[in-house]
């Protein structure tokens, strides 16, 4: 019996220990009949750091939410929080704010704080029901709104600038543009915002990526289907490109490879052959 209680315990503790998970939005109470009382529900669905933000003075990042009225802009002062990981009575106050019928929610509080304190934060717990004065667009009726309260491991890091390019990604694709005219490649990526996804570029030129939507996280990916075509850019035989991952308008090289054969030239068998070996050798 005392055996049976120990396990059950442990178990207890670790889920405790690591729930909820990273990027991951636990929704605590979900109580039907706020509908009577509320023109508005608001659930935080997921959060993202917008890292491309680097010179201004604030640090930006979204918050995507489900609501039950599209006909309502959310305006959210000091209800949104930054607890120290380190120092939990050290919060920083988020504005949010959001047009009617849209989805995202726009975050921002100055970055000044965060780096003068030095540590990681992360979003504050709401654990109870957040209600707040709301109005539709060009009426001056005031009503109310309600958030509901959730809870999340989402950080926010001072020192985390980019993070594009995830392990592994290290592959080398050999393409004879004589017998096939366009070549097809996998890329992944950090997380990206579907159809907002960072470009791809080869040898200074952008080549056509169809977006993979993350079967873990609704609305975002983080794979690329991208397509070389031999007429989009110039190369000569055995030119080895790195594959170049653009974001926030900042070029980052890949460890994605393509070697490509030139078709109008060097068409003997031999040289295939002669390639081949140098290749291998390489």
């Amino acid at each position: 019996m005392k055996k049976t209680n120990f396990l059950i315990l442990l178990m207890i503790l670790i889920y405790i220990k690591t729930w909820p998970l990273n990027d991951n939005i636990i929704i605590i109470n979900k109580n039907n009949n706020l509908e009577q009382k509320y023109v508005n529900i608001i659930e935080v669905r997921d959060i993202f750091f917008n890292d491309c933000d680097i010179k201004n003075p604030n640090y930006k990042f979204i918050i995507f939410i489900n609501q039950t009225s599209k006909e309502y802009p959310i305006n959210i002062d000091n209800i949104f929080q930054l607890e120290s990981i380190n120092n939990p009575k050290n919060d920083i106050n988020i504005n949010c704010k959001g047009k009617e019928g849209n989805n995202r929610l726009f975050c921002n509080f100055n970055k000044k704080f965060l780096i003068e304190a030095g540590y990681k934060y992360k979003i504050k717990d709401i654990l109870k029901e957040v209600s707040f004065n709301c109005s539709k667009i060009n009426s001056n009726k005031i009503e109310k709104c309600i958030l509901l309260p959730f809870k999340t491991n989402f950080q926010i890091d001072y020192t985390k600038y980019f993070d594009i390019i995830p392990e592994p990604n290290n592959k080398t694709y050999l393409v004879d543009f004589r017998k096939n005219e366009i070549l097809k490649l996998n890329i992944t990526t950090d997380n990206y915002i579907l159809n907002e996804q960072p470009q791809i570029l080869i040898n200074g030129t952008k080549i056509k990526c169809n977006q993979i939507e993350n079967k873990e996280r609704k609305g975002f990916g983080n794979k690329l289907v991208c397509f070389i075509n031999k007429n989009n850019f110039n190369y000569n035989f055995a030119n080895r490109f790195n594959i170049i991952i653009k974001k926030c308008d900042i070029e980052t090289p890949t460890h994605i490879y393509v070697v490509a054969l030139n078709y109008n030239t060097f068409n003997k068998p031999l040289i295939d052959i002669l390639f081949f070996i140098i290749f291998i050798l390489i």
